[in-house]
């Protein structure tokens, strides 16, 4: 993935997961540009603080739930309760539908606005 304008690599990822509705894992997959799980891992200690930052900033949220789209059908994680629900190892591992998922959307606050 190629660095575009004045966002990292990974802060693009993350922007473009965020309007895209993507789950967690899906961030992990699309950065590593692959499905192996043992590839994600690093990824993931980059992508928690990184999430939790621009949470914080209102520029994207959490949202979990099972029913697809999460999006759309799934409640938002409470601001308190961000922090641990992205060092938990499961939130980043793939999941099948019918379990429980992280998602990420664009916040209140727009990201293009604030840089």
């Amino acid at each position: 993935m190629a660095r575009v304008g004045f966002w990292t690599d990974d802060e693009y990822c993350l922007y473009v997961n965020a309007v895209e509705g993507s789950t967690l894992w899906m961030i992990l997959a699309d950065r590593s540009d692959s499905e192996d799980e043992d590839e994600w891992v690093e990824y993931a200690a980059i992508f928690s603080p990184l999430t939790a930052k621009w949470a914080r900033l209102g520029y994207v949220k959490l949202m979990r739930g099972v029913d697809w789209p999460i999006d759309l059908r799934g409640e938002v994680v409470p601001d308190e309760e961000i922090e641990s629900v992205l060092a938990d190892p499961l939130t980043w591992k793939y999941s099948e539908d019918g379990q429980e998922q992280v998602c990420i959307i664009l916040g209140d606050v727009n990201i293009v606005d604030s840089l």
